[in-house]
């Protein structure tokens, strides 16, 4: 006797051709579509598109260059300069000797300086 023939049963790695690729016609497609057509004249796509079009690949490419470079320039500046009113500063007073009144020469300090905030934390003032 001789064995069945065998059947052959497409697999989970059956293969699907990608349905979104043959919907929409191609650029060669349409071109063929549309045929001949008349272009008005004084009107150029790169007039149409306005104050970019009048640039080249390089000019723009060095103008998105140099915007970067300023925006840059721009957050590290104001990294580095800090808030509004400058870096935080922080003084430390202390008494090398039983003749100073540290006291005193902290509220001569805070007086000067009257915009800031005087805070008391852990028994240490700070400015």
């Amino acid at each position: 006797m001789a064995p069945p023939p065998a059947v052959h049963r497409p697999g989970k790695l059956k293969q699907v051709n990608k349905p979104y690729k043959s919907k929409h016609a191609t650029k060669n497609e349409l071109k063929r579509k549309a045929g001949r057509t008349a272009v008005e004249k004084g009107k150029t796509l790169k007039s149409s598109v306005g104050m970019l079009g009048n640039l080249s690949k390089q000019q723009r490419k060095n103008q998105a260059k140099q915007i970067r470079k300023m925006k840059k320039d721009q957050t590290l500046h104001a990294r580095r300069i800090g808030s509004s009113n400058g870096p935080p500063k922080l003084v430390g007073v202390l008494s090398l000797g039983q003749g100073t009144d540290v006291n005193t020469l902290f509220e001569s300090i805070v007086e000067y300086n009257l915009e800031d905030s005087i805070s008391l934390q852990n028994g240490a003032q700070t400015i």
